[in-house]
């Protein structure tokens, strides 16, 4: 069981993936939004072209579990950081791209309640929770519409026109891509390098964190592709001296179990929505009159497991970044917020089909270190 490290959630904003986004934004000429991480601003002085690379899950546990530490990736390290919080894709994927925390953005979480739609949807697909069926066009976000922000490119090409900035993202992400392999994915990114004298490239790919779900964070499938991945990042590396590459991810990962809040009726029975968010940081709508009796049956049920907040302490403890927060981030937030201390999730057995309900072996979101720690690696610094 990894080691849990929730103390009422009070994080430290400023040792984020979103502050080395800001890091970013400021070796290329742009305004910042939030602190830098002087470590890596002082790594990228003087340098004309960077390629940060992404791996989704391949947070610090993962890394250390399954690469050696004379490893290519774990000889170049530089620094650990956070996950914003949640350390879960949208949150991080989206602070990280924005600049801003998932509090500013709206970007908080896998499933938001919306209120226009009356249901919970998951916000990278267009689809309800309940069920997976699309509630619109996946190719046109809700949460886009709702929640739109400039991302780091347009910021950067704003401020530093001189810089030849690219996204590169696997086709399972933007089907119009035609990256399906690492290959395409060297080939494009060394194209892009070779065309520029000052670049700024971002590459996103969407393992280890989809077979980890799946398999578990011991699985052999998970190693040979976390070796995978590391061979690819040293093909890039030597390709392109004259290149600085950061490798980080978005959060990392557990192995996890799971409860079902339908066991205590007394307790589910105090909702007005289902649950939303994720099964290891878990979002409450609770009726008015029933908020004191839900926060003692929550304690009885669950308190060995979860560490429960309520609203105010969620805003005045900046559980989700600092910043002004989006006026729609007041609605999504409900009553109490509930974070996984260990490895249990949480969910509703009758708020989801049989067949869209899917138990990860291995899953993130919650308060462990483990979910949370980003280690960057560094590379023709």
């Amino acid at each position: 069981m990894p080691n849990s490290q929730v103390k009422k959630m009070k994080l430290n904003n400023k040792r984020t993936i979103v502050n080395f986004s800001n890091s970013l934004l400021k070796h290329f000429g742009a305004p910042t939004w939030h602190e830098t991480i002087p470590e890596i601003d002082q790594a990228l002085e003087g340098q004309d072209k960077v390629v940060v690379m992404l791996f989704d899950g391949l947070g610090r546990y993962i890394i250390d579990k399954h690469l050696r530490t004379r490893g290519f990736l774990r000889s170049h390290y530089l620094t650990t950081i956070n996950a914003t919080f949640p350390p879960t894709t949208v949150a991080s994927t989206n602070g990280f791209l924005s600049g801003k925390f998932p509090i500013e953005t709206g970007w908080i979480s896998w499933s938001q309640y919306f209120e226009d739609y009356k249901c919970d949807i998951e916000v990278f697909k267009n689809t309800r929770s309940s069920d997976g069926s699309l509630v619109r066009d996946k190719d046109n976000l809700i949460i886009a519409e709702k929640c739109p922000y400039e991302n780091i490119f347009k910021q950067i090409k704003k401020a530093n026109p001189s810089v030849n900035v690219f996204d590169v993202f696997p086709h399972k992400v933007r089907p119009k891509s035609d990256i399906t392999n690492f290959k395409k994915a060297r080939l494009t990114i060394n194209k892009a390098l070779k065309e520029s004298t000052k670049a700024f490239v971002y590459f996103y790919w969407t393992l280890p964190d989809g077979n980890i779900h799946r398999y578990g964070v011991k699985s052999l499938r998970v190693h040979f592709v976390i070796k995978k991945i590391q061979r690819f990042v040293k093909k890039m590396v030597k390709n392109n001296p004259d290149t600085v590459f950061l490798t980080f991810a978005d959060h990392g990962l557990i192995d996890v179990k799971y409860l079902d809040i339908c066991d205590h009726d007394d307790l589910q029975n105090l909702l007005y929505r289902p649950l939303s968010f994720e099964k290891r940081v878990v979002n409450f709508f609770v009726k008015p009159d029933k908020k004191e009796q839900f926060a003692l049956l929550f304690q009885k049920y669950y308190g060995r497991h979860f560490e429960l907040l309520d609203r105010k302490t969620v805003f005045q403890n900046e559980l989700f970044g600092k910043g002004r927060p989006h006026l729609v981030s007041y609605d999504f937030i409900g009553d109490f917020i509930a974070i996984s201390k260990d490895e249990y999730c949480l969910y509703a057995s009758n708020e989801t089909t049989p067949e869209k309900f899917v138990a990860h072996k291995g899953h993130h979101a919650g308060g462990t270190k483990e979910e949370m720690e980003i280690d960057i690696s560094i590379f023709n610094d």
